[in-house]
């Protein structure tokens, strides 16, 4: 067992406490020193980062308010310049509103409009006879009259077949284009190239016109020239090469007459029921088949036609009209496409407006004139006519 005696523990106690009371003396004091002054650093530290975020926020707050005032600013220039905007853009519009009522005064009715509802409504306007309905149906139903459904139409608007068909009658009255009644005049004049006349012996021949070209002939004073001994040889060289250009040039037209009148003579040979019956007669020919018969390529036949007239005992003609495609009848004759198509406007003309043909009962139609013609062709040539449908041809009683 350990030993303790009295006096080691008192000597222990007295040497702790003279150690505590030196290093209190000595170390503590400089110790508590350092931590006190570091303690008010820190505090320092810490009352500045206080009034830096108190500053912070106070230009925080005035930079807030700044930016509350630059947007309430902002939106009331914004505010300002829509309306100045507004009011210039309803000054500008009263003001083309008052130029638009000024020219749709003007003479003929109608003129100055901005659609096709507007001018018609003028036009019945200038004579009184705009009435609630001729706007109703101007103004919301014009496509289905477009589309001619017509019963569909009477009754939503709750009035007899025979007033709307009245109605529209009225409006067909009227000028779509009133503008057109101001634009002058133009008709396109074509002189025929050749005319294609009967002779005295009955059979057709081709006469060749010159509309006004007057004919060409070297002059005499040039090749007299020529023969002068003293001309000099520059001037000898350069008159043979002009003579011959001339020469060159008369030929060249020479032969432009001639191959149109031999084309012309093809069309006689080949379209001798046209002559005497008209387009419904026209059989089909095309340009390889005229080249074949004048051993002439078919670009050539095509250059010496373009934009070339013929004139007939059944009128004036482009060349360009006989070159066509055809069908084959089942009797085996030729008919030309322009002749199918004649045909079929024929029918149509003939046809009860309350019930027209459909594209199908043409062709079955054609089929029975010994024309196998298939519907779809029917249509095509319908639409190149510029025919409307059926049911946009239907009449509604």
């Amino acid at each position: 067992m350990l030993d303790f005696q009295a006096s080691t523990i008192v000597f222990t106690v007295i040497n702790l406490v003279v150690l505590y009371l030196i290093l209190k003396k000595v170390l503590f004091g400089r110790v508590n020193a350092v931590l006190e002054a570091r303690a008010a650093l820190v505090k320092q530290e810490i009352d500045s980062a206080e009034a830096s975020s108190r500053q912070a926020e106070a230009y925080k707050s005035e930079y807030e308010a700044r930016l509350t005032d630059a947007r309430h600013e902002a939106a009331k220039l914004v505010a300002d310049a829509q309306n100045r905007a507004q009011r210039a853009y309803e000054a500008k519009l009263a003001d083309a509103e008052a130029a638009l009522k000024l020219v749709q005064s003007f003479d003929p009715p109608g003129v100055g409009c901005r659609d096709l509802a507007e001018c018609l409504k003028l036009q019945l306007e200038r004579t009184g006879e705009l009435t609630p309905l001729y706007r109703e149906i101007l103004d919301h139903h014009l496509e289905e009259i477009a589309r001619n459904h017509l019963p569909q139409l009477a009754r939503t608007l709750r009035i007899s077949l025979e007033e709307l068909n009245r109605c529209l009658a009225r409006l067909r009255r009227l000028n779509p284009y009133p503008g057109s009644a101001l634009a002058p005049e133009h008709a396109d004049f074509v002189m025929p190239e050749v005319s294609i006349v009967r002779g005295a012996d009955g059979e057709y021949e081709v006469a060749p016109r010159r509309n006004g070209m007057p004919r060409l002939f070297l002059a005499e004073r040039y090749l007299k020239l020529l023969e002068t001994p003293d001309l000099p040889a520059a001037d000898k060289a350069y008159l043979r090469d002009k003579l011959q250009q001339a020469r060159e040039l008369m030929r060249a037209l020479d032969l432009r007459q001639s191959t149109i009148v031999r084309i012309a003579g093809v069309i006689v040979a080949t379209q001798r029921d046209f002559l005497d019956n008209g387009v419904a007669a026209l059989k089909p020919l095309t340009m390889k088949q005229a080249g074949e018969m004048l051993e002439l390529h078919e670009t050539t036949v095509s250059r010496a036609v373009a934009n070339k007239y013929v004139e007939t005992p059944q009128g004036i003609f482009p060349f360009k009209f006989f070159f066509t495609a055809g069908f084959t009848g089942e009797d085996g004759t030729s008919v030309s496409n322009r002749a199918v198509m004649e045909k079929i406007k024929e029918l149509i003309d003939k046809e009860n407006p309350a019930k027209p043909l459909s594209d199908e009962q043409l062709a079955q139609m054609l089929k029975a004139g010994g024309l196998a013609v298939a519907r779809r062709t029917v249509a095509k040539y319908r639409e190149g006519m510029n025919i409307p449908s059926s049911s946009l041809r239907r009449k509604h009683m």
